[in-house]
């Protein structure tokens, strides 16, 4: 299954602040306004500003490197990508932006095992990280694990409930998932 347009999108925002990073103390009110948000323009503007924060590390060095490997992933600059968001993790290991963005990178170039590793790192750093989360699933979908793939896209929708192409996307796999159950319990039986 492809990566959905605007979750995309999403992951490959420019217009960066500063200095911020995973431990934002900015970050705690915006996921609290993204639960109990009801707009979905208004929901869209919190997702911005949470992603524009994970984005964001206080050395330019980082910044830059950042601008890059964006930059690079968004004209499918693999190579390129690969090289700016490795020199990321290397300059600031703790930063989980780097690593997620590593880890998208390792998976559109196929390689599951690194991108696997990568996103686990990112979650140890920023555990509410809804995109890595959402790639953990493209990953174990991609394995063969549809179940933990499942489990994974719905955890990340608890964490933002507006990621409308990852909906579309569950809601795909779980009539797959539904279709093949009843096909194994009830051969010629169709859902």
């Amino acid at each position: 299954m492809k990566p959905a347009p605007c979750l995309l999108a999403l992951l490959l925002m420019f217009g960066l602040p500063a200095a911020a990073d995973q431990s934002d103390p900015r970050l705690d009110g915006l996921f609290a306004a993204l639960q109990t948000s009801t707009d979905t323009a208004q929901a869209a503007q919190l997702t911005g500003q949470i992603l524009q924060l994970w984005q964001a590390n206080p050395d330019p060095r980082v910044n830059a490197l950042m601008d890059q490997g964006i930059s690079a992933l968004a004209q499918n600059r693999l190579a390129v990508a690969l090289d700016r968001f490795s020199r990321v993790t290397g300059l600031a290991p703790g930063f989980a932006e780097g690593w997620n963005k590593l880890a998208t990178v390792n998976f559109r170039l196929g390689n599951l095992p690194a991108s696997a590793r990568q996103v686990e790192k990112t979650l140890a750093l920023e555990p509410r990280h809804f995109g890595a989360i959402g790639g953990r699933g493209m990953i174990r979908l991609a394995l063969g694990q549809p179940f933990d793939a499942a489990a994974d896209w719905r955890r990340a929708l608890q964490l933002n409930p507006f990621l409308s192409d990852l909906r579309e996307q569950l809601e795909a796999l779980e009539r797959e998932l539904l279709r093949n159950t009843v096909s194994v319990l009830a051969p010629g039986c169709h859902a």
